[in-house]
């Protein structure tokens, strides 16, 4: 899994640059809805793939061997889709609405649609693998390779291991949540020699509702020791 990363969104389109050894960044432009993909070789091509504001929150990843470019969007007609970038070509796409995270790994991506489920998807073909359906999905953030931390499954946050599509960890709201606030948003996580930190807005403590209250910013460490919970679970 290479992670990418946001930066200089405006009201034009946005770049992402990316960890790895072909892809250098990739330019999208909200009024033409074409994405640009710059290779480190120098290559780059351009094609029109729906892109627009929506895409700056969560990305427009490519497959491991740059070759394609995956865009999920919250209309239901638009879906999931999977373009060849060099040949400027949709492969595949399935409908469907609240495509938020796509995460990609060796033959398939991890997909997360908000308030509906985690999905398992072919990377190549676009067939759905396997689900985990929650109505409390917002959305989800890398931890490690294989791991991510689903905001949230059934209601609590969870460490998922997405290639046996299964959970790692659920964590408790004492820690997640330990003042009770009606208002909870994550919107940063953090993995820092083992120490897994998150981070955002809360307001209106202990369950109660206050009128026009200001949102407090919050960083807290919910897992002291990762690699151990990890280790743990992977020895099972």
């Amino acid at each position: 899994m290479q992670p990418l990363f946001i930066e200089k969104v405006s009201d034009k389109g946005f770049w992402q640059s990316f960890s790895n050894e072909l892809v250098d960044r990739i330019w999208c432009d909200y009024r033409s809805e074409e994405c640009t993909v710059y290779y480190l070789n120098g290559e780059q091509y351009s094609f029109r793939c729906g892109c627009d504001f929506y895409n700056s929150q969560y990305g427009t990843p490519v497959s491991n061997d740059g070759e394609r470019l995956f865009i999920g969007h919250w209309e239901y007609n638009k879906g999931l889709c999977c373009y060849s970038i060099k040949d400027n070509k949709l492969i595949w796409r399935f409908k469907g609405s609240k495509n938020r995270n796509v995460f990609v790994y060796d033959g398939f991506l991890i997909v997360i649609k908000a308030e509906t489920s985690i999905l398992k998807v072919d990377e190549k073909t676009g067939k759905i693998s396997n689900e985990k359906r929650s109505g409390t999905i917002h959305k989800a953030f890398l931890i490690q390779d294989k791991y991510i931390l689903v905001n949230n499954l059934k209601g609590r946050l969870t460490l998922w291991d997405t290639g046996r599509m299964q959970s790692v960890k659920q964590y408790d709201d004492h820690i997640v949540n330990p003042n009770n606030c009606l208002s909870f948003i994550i919107n940063d996580v953090a993995l820092s020699e083992g120490v897994l930190t998150i981070g955002g807005f809360e307001s209106n403590p202990n369950g109660i509702y206050v009128a026009a209250r200001n949102m407090d910013i919050y960083n807290r460490v919910i897992d002291t020791d990762i690699y151990e919970t990890i280790h743990k679970y992977e020895c099972n």
